[in-house]
């Protein structure tokens, strides 16, 4: 089976993506907003990708699939956020972090409640049409 072809706002997106992420590395700030709306953005790239690379949807049915790309796009978030909290605080090396491991092992137990807020929500868009 052969997937469809990747449009050209995809590309552009992710490597508007991509430097963002490396303009935000160089800034000081320690907002939590910059590292979630960009792990957003991560995320819902690479599902993306997944999606015109390996034709997701004609595997599952509406309902499932919306639900799984919830859960990926909720979970995932979370996940690429803690990341990305990590590689700044690893990259500046300040004496005082720009996060602390208090708030990286929050995201980090956070990403199932994500997740789950991801599938219900994916689901009942779904549903609800």
């Amino acid at each position: 089976m052969t997937g469809r072809r990747r449009p050209r706002w995809l590309a552009l997106a992710t490597l508007l993506t991509g430097v963002t992420a490396f303009m935000w590395l160089s800034l000081e700030e320690n907002s939590l907003w910059s590292p979630l709306a960009l792990g957003c953005a991560c995320t819902a790239l690479s599902l993306l990708h997944t999606h015109y690379a390996h034709a997701l949807g004609a595997r599952f049915r509406r309902a499932v699939r919306a639900a799984l790309i919830g859960g990926l796009l909720g979970g995932g978030t979370a996940l690429a956020s803690l990341c990305l909290m990590f590689l700044k605080t690893a990259t500046h090396a300040h004496i005082v972090p720009d996060y602390s491991l208090d708030q990286m092992l929050g995201m980090a137990l956070r990403a199932p409640i994500w997740a789950a807020a991801g599938i219900l929500i994916g689901a009942a868009v779904t549903l609800s049409r």
